[in-house]
Parts: C-alpha cells; sequence; structure tokens
C-alpha cells in the first residue's frame, strides 16, 4: 500500500508543471466551522456534484466553488428554506473569494471572520482520566477539541478567527484563545497561527494549524484534531490534477498533501524510556483519489521517526529496540454516494515487524441526508473498532500523542459504560480475598519426574503487614518450567539461570495482581439485556465511578404483557475507583491511622502497596545463592492506611 502510494503521488507531482498558470492562494476554513455541516447536507442532498475529498481544512476558495455550484444546480432543484439560509450564509461570508471567481482581479480580505465565547461549568471527579497503554488523557464529553481541556468548575473561553489573503499569493490565518478557570486561572494560547503562499500549483503552509485526515465525524484512525495542533510545514495541490490519459487515467482525480512536524521535547521523561526521543518528527502523506464524482478513495501514511532512512523509506520495521526508530500507521479509505445514503469505511493497520501490521482499526459509517421530503431531518451512524495496542509502540512509548492528547480518535473503547438509565439494581462489598504468604512451587519433568526441583529455587514471600491485618492466609500454587534436556550441554548454567528468572518474574506477577485485592470491591450488578458484556469484559459502573472486571454473566429473558425483556446479572471483581486508577487523585490530607496519629500525606496507587524492588532486583541477578529463602517486602504503611481505613469513597 506504501509502495502505491508513493507512486500516485509521484505521478501527479510530475503531472504538475511549477509553471502552470498560479492558481489564487487563499486562508483555510477552521474545522469548527459551521460550513463544513452546511457542505455535508448540500453534498447530501444532491447540490453539490463533486464530492469534497476527505482530507481537511478546505481552503475558503473551494468552500466558494462549491457555493457557486449549489446556485447552479438549485436553479433547476429549489432549496428548502432552511438549506437557502444557509446556502445564504456561506455566499456572504465568501462573498471576496466568489467575486474573484467571478472575475475580480484582486483580493485583500483579511478581516475578522468570527468570535466565540464558551461559558461552561465541568462537575466531575477528575479534570482529565488516563487513557489505556498510552500516556495521554482524555475527557468525558470533550473531544477533537484542539487538545483543551475544561478545568473542574466553571469555565470562560473566548476564541477569535482572524483569516483571508494578503495578496493573490499569500493568505494567512490566526486563532487565539484565552481561558479561565480555577485550576488554571487565566491563559493565553494560539490555535492556530500560519501564512500560506504557492509555488506554481503546490501550495506551501507554514506554521500552526488544526489538520484532520480521513472519514468519520466522531474522530480520525490516524490524525485528527483531538490533540493540540503542532507547528508544521505542509505541501498540498492547490486544486486536483487531473488524470486525462495513459495508464492512470482511471483514477480520475487526485490531490496530495504532504506535511512534516516535531513532537513534544518531554517525551524522554515522560515515558521514562531511554529509547524514547525527544522532538521526534511526525511526517504524514495522503492521496485522495476521486475517479468519479460519486467516489473517493484515500491512502494514507502516518510516521514517527526517532530518524530517517532506507528502512523507513521501504516500510521495514526492526526486531531490534535499539534499531526500531520509527512507528508507522497507514490503511485506506474510501466513500461513496448512492442515492438516499453515503457510506464510507476506513481500514488502517500499525506497522510491526516482518512487514505486515499486526495491529488492526477500522471504522464504517452511514449517512442519511434526507429521512424526510425537505431534509431537515438527518442521520448519521458511525462505529469504530480499535484495540488495547493500536496507539502504543514498544519503543517509542508514549505512543500516537501529542502533549498528552491521542493523535487520533480520542478515544478507545475497551470497557463497557453502564450508566444509571440502564441499571436495575447492585450489591458491592469489599473483596474478601487476601494473602499474607506467597509460595511458587517450581516443579519439573527432568527425566520424567516431577518432583520439586532445586535447580529453579524460588523464595517464599511474607508480607507481615497483611498477616498482622488479615491473618496468616497463604497463596501456594505450581508451575513447570523445565525439561531434562535443559540441563546438558554447555549452556547449562545460563539455562537455569533463565528458568530461575522466569520463576521470579511469575512471583512478582502473581503478588502485582493481588496485594490490592482487599482493598477492591466484588459483588453483582444488574442491568437492562446488554449483549456486549461478556466474561472479560472491562466495564465502567458510572454510579460509583469504578471500574470493573467481569468474571461470570447471567442473561435472563422474559415475556411480560406481550413485550421481550432481557435481563444480565453481572458477577464483578477487582473494582477500582477510577480516581486512583488513572493517578489523578489529589492527595489526601488531615488521615489518621488506626492508632489515632495522624500520618503524612499520601496519593494513594492501588500498585504502590507493596514494594518489589528487592524481588525485581533478584531477577536481574537470576542466581540461586545469591536469592533469600525468605523475602519480607516492604509495604507501604501510608498506602496500606489509606485503602484499609476505606478512605477513597468519602
Amino acid at each position: 500500500m506504501k509502495k502505491l502510494l508513493s507512486a500516485i503521488a509521484i505521478a501527479a507531482a510530475l503531472g504538475c508543471s511549477c509553471a502552470a498558470a498560479s492558481p489564487l492562494v487563499t486562508a483555510d476554513v477552521p474545522l469548527d466551522s459551521s460550513y463544513y455541516g452546511y457542505l455535508d447536507k448540500l453534498e447530501g442532498m444532491g447540490y453539490i456534484q463533486d464530492m469534497p475529498a476527505n482530507t481537511k481544512p478546505y481552503s475558503r476558495l473551494d468552500m466558494a466553488k462549491w457555493v457557486l455550484q449549489a446556485e447552479a444546480i438549485a436553479q433547476s432543484k429549489p432549496l428548502p428554506p432552511y438549506l437557502q439560509n444557509r446556502l445564504d450564509a456561506m455566499r456572504e461570508g465568501l462573498a471576496e473569494e466568489i467575486a474573484y471567481l467571478q472575475g475580480a482581479e484582486k483580493i485583500n480580505n483579511v478581516k475578522l471572520r468570527g468570535a466565540s465565547v464558551d461559558l461552561s461549568y465541568l462537575q466531575q471527579d477528575s479534570a482529565a482520566y488516563k487513557y489505556n497503554n498510552a500516556k495521554a488523557h482524555w475527557q468525558l464529553l470533550n473531544h477533537n477539541n484542539n487538545g483543551y481541556l475544561y478545568g473542574d468548575g466553571f469555565n470562560a473561553v473566548g476564541t477569535l478567527h482572524i483569516s483571508g489573503s494578503l495578496s493573490k499569493d499569500l493568505a494567512v490565518g490566526v486563532t487565539p484563545r484565552f481561558s479561565w478557570d480555577k485550576d488554571e486561572h487565566g491563559d493565553a494560547s494560539l490555535v492556530e497561527g500560519y501564512a500560506k503562499t504557492h509555488l506554481g500549483v503546490w501550495g506551501i503552509t507554514a506554521g500552526r494549524q488544526p489538520m484532520s485526515w480521513g472519514v468519520g465525524r466522531a474522530g480520525q484512525l490516524a490524525f485528527g484534531s483531538n490533540a493540540t495542533p503542532q507547528t508544521a510545514i505542509k505541501l498540498n495541490l492547490l486544486e486536483p490534477h487531473t488524470f486525462d490519459n495513459g495508464a492512470l487515467k482511471f483514477l480520475g482525480k487526485a490531490n496530495v498533501n504532504v506535511f512534516a512536524s516535531r513532537l513534544e521535547g518531554n517525551r524522554v521523561a515522560s515515558s521514562g524510556s531511554a529509547l524514547e526521543k525527544d522532538h521526534a518528527a511526525l511526517v504524514g502523506m495522503r492521496v485522495d483519489i476521486m475517479p468519479t464524482d460519486a467516489f473517493t478513495i484515500g491512502l494514507e501514511r502516518m510516521s514517527m521517526l526517532k530518524k530517517f532512512n532506507k528502512h523507513w523509506l521501504l516500510g521495514d520495521n526492526a526486531d531490534d529496540a535499539e534499531k526500531d526508530n520509527w512507528n508507522d500507521i497507514a490503511g485506506l479509505d474510501f466513500k461513496y454516494r448512492f442515492p438516499g445514503v453515503q457510506v464510507y469505511a476506513s481500514l488502517y493497520g500499525e506497522d510491526q515487524a516482518h512487514a505486515f501490521p499486526c495491529e488492526n482499526a477500522y471504522n464504517v459509517g452511514m449517512y442519511f441526508p434526507q429521512l424526510v421530503p425537505d431534509g431537515s431531518w438527518d442521520l448519521r451512524v458511525e462505529a469504530a473498532k480499535t484495540n488495547d495496542a493500536w496507539y502504543g509502540h514498544w519503543v517509542l512509548k508514549n505512543g500516537w500523542t501529542y502533549k498528552d492528547a491521542i493523535l487520533g480518535a480520542y478515544k478507545n473503547g475497551q470497557y463497557v459504560t453502564i450508566t444509571s438509565g440502564n441499571l436495575q439494581g447492585y450489591d458491592l462489598s469489599y473483596d474478601t480475598r487476601s494473602y499474607s504468604w506467597y509460595q511458587l512451587r517450581v516443579m519439573d519433568n527432568h527425566a520424567g519426574q516431577r518432583n520439586t526441583t532445586s535447580l529453579a529455587f524460588v523464595p517464599i514471600v511474607y508480607l507481615d503487614d497483611y498477616a498482622e491485618v488479615f491473618g496468616n492466609k497463604k497463596m501456594s500454587f505450581t508451575d513447570q518450567y523445565l525439561n531434562y534436556k535443559e540441563t546438558d550441554g554447555v549452556n547449562k548454567t545460563q539455562t537455569l539461570s533463565n528458568f530461575q528468572e522466569a520463576a521470579l518474574n511469575d512471583l512478582i506477577y502473581i503478588l502485582e495482581s493481588t496485594a490490592y485485592l482487599p482493598f477492591t470491591r466484588t459483588g453483582t450488578i444488574t442491568i437492562n439485556g446488554d449483549r456486549r458484556i461478556k466474561v472479560g469484559t472491562f466495564v465502567y459502573f458510572e454510579p460509583t465511578n469504578e471500574f470493573f472486571y467481569v468474571s461470570s454473566v447471567v442473561n435472563n429473558v422474559s415475556f411480560l404483557d406481550g413485550n421481550l425483556q432481557r435481563q444480565n446479572i453481572i458477577q464483578v471483581e477487582r473494582g477500582m475507583y477510577v480516581p486512583i486508577l488513572s493517578n489523578s487523585f489529589s492527595s489526601v490530607k488531615d488521615r489518621q491511622d488506626n492508632a489515632g496519629k495522624e500520618s503524612k500525606d499520601v496519593k494513594p496507587d492501588y500498585f504502590k502497596l507493596v514494594d518489589l524492588t528487592e524481588m525485581k532486583n533478584a531477577v536481574k541477578v537470576a542466581q540461586k545463592d545469591q536469592i533469600a529463602t525468605l523475602v519480607s517486602p516492604k509495604v507501604d504503611r501510608d498506602q496500606f492506611e489509606y485503602f484499609l481505613n476505606r478512605k477513597m469513597f468519602s
């Protein structure tokens, strides 16, 4: 796919001469403009003949051309009054560009295009929630907002949009934003600020500008406006290239967009990985193909790079972390206009080793622009699927993010939300499972015998603080590691050390996944029938702001008064309070331990109850004579007392 994308881009570039007549350079219409919604409606109802490509923003000149096209079609197909009002608003706002298309020789129209004030109030336990497996956050009911997060309580946000053409060859756009909330107090930022010129038919844009590549209204799989706009340089054809003849004539028209930017400079510190890179490059290339007026195809490649080399050009990935210097997302999308409905979809892959993507994502959608005769009601249906690893990377640990926001679709729906409206009842209590002793009995099949081996010795772990409170409860489990063949040969010592390391890591995993159990909640939740919830699903329980793991589901179906009713009784466990789980919970002040003595402030964390540093150091050594027979990891008493006193819900 990458080679095809490059070939089409090169063909379009070669087909466009820099000596061609210079087109008009105009500013772009901001992504939050109502014009995009108007355009969807006009195009969906047949008033715009050629379907717009899926690379936004569109220029003011492009919008002006579509206005004239809609007015021409409206001569024989009158617009409904509400839609006529929208078209009139676009004509008024794009008057200078329309005049130029109708013969005006000069244009100079930099002015204030719009101003807005957003007054809002946010009431939630956390200003932002952490995203799965990526160094990023998200905020409820707030996405594709150029990285802006509302503060807790009252918010006031004002924006100004200034744009226009300084001459036929130069355009500018500036959008400052002023905000106030009790968390950040006053703040001023630049949402966009760019200058745009051209070299022949190629537009050149430098500066900061929100962009959105791909199909879908809710969000784009690879690159959208969810994160803060980056300062970049962009190259694109001001007019689509038409393949009039030759082998590529079947493609119809094509447009090419390329940009390059740099990511933020604190990625190494925030990721904790030396293999991360500050100011990594972000490069995007997209080709939009329009074989007919009713059909568009997009081919896209986005790359996060530590450095350029021939392997990146070929689309290869390295198996060695030291040599894997890029993270790719590439794919294709399409949109087709049938009478009365638009259908669109995307299929993208994240490149891994061996050339083939191992992580895929897709979105599909349908748009019905005219549910009633005049089109005053319409309907859009969308669905998307990613996975936990979609925006992550094994080397670039911060993943597909910029300034702690996802670059693509804003949220990975790897859980099901249970709201109060869908709830019938619940019964939750704290988990009674607790362990103070841990023993891993390592078994082998040396010479065909299942005996406890001394070759992979693993210590017994004792937590005295847990024993004091919960009693001497023991968790003992066995596992098989060795084969008799592994104890022979020149690598015998190293082989046994590897098995020792594996066994220690398993014991650490058991500790990490059970130490928090007595401080989590379990029980049942009864809801209206929901087929999405299965064993192994994670659910977000909105009434108590907790995440749960589903261990069992009972489905009940009944007929009552001729109606079918479905009910789910869900057994859940490992319930954790979301503000603590997302690491956004403030430090707790004025706490008292069980003895009534004041203790220091603590920021609660389910995963910092037990310090496993000693055992993790033992993994690195992995030598029998350097590992104690009994290990007593340190329990963080402040964390332990906090959770023991059940303070999280108060």
